[in-house]
């Protein structure tokens, strides 16, 4: 009894799986641009208490009587602003460096693209880019896989 009820759902789960609509194709600005539903995500999630901040010190520099204290209160949410321009800025610029990284290692497979692949690395990024060294272990990992 047990098992045919088992049986049962594992039959209406796979059914159900193979109902299920595929996602969508990408549209082509979607292919160009990977990044951009990621920054938009991004943006907002550091656009939104920026923006309570400045709500906020702008409230209470609105009803200070000290001119110090209107100063520090409006000029405290614009470093903060300037910071996560920058931050953005940094995480955009990591971002683009990892895509061209991935794009070179992408279709790598024999050992002759390897070795063209590990020169372009080399041309095209400094010694000491974490994204270029670990692509560049990858790729020589497979090249001599009795490293490990």
């Amino acid at each position: 009894m047990g098992e045919t009820r088992k049986h049962k759902r594992a039959v209406e789960r796979q059914s159900e799986g193979a109902k299920q609509p595929s996602p969508p194709p990408l549209k082509p600005a979607e292919l160009d641009n990977p990044m951009a539903g990621q920054l938009k995500t991004m943006v907002t999630r550091l656009l939104i208490p920026l923006l309570g901040i400045w709500v906020l010190c702008g409230t209470i520099a609105a009803f200070t009587q000290s001119t110090t204290a209107r100063v520090i209160l409006i000029t405290l949410p614009g470093i903060l602003t300037v910071l996560a321009v920058a931050m953005v800025v940094w995480a955009m610029r990591q971002a683009k460096k990892a895509q061209g990284v991935a794009s070179i290692i992408s279709g790598v497979e024999s050992p002759e693209e390897r070795k063209a692949a590990l020169a372009q690395l080399d041309a095209s990024y400094k010694k000491n880019d974490t994204t270029a060294i670990f692509a560049r272990a990858q790729l020589e990992m497979q090249d001599d896989r009795r490293r490990r």
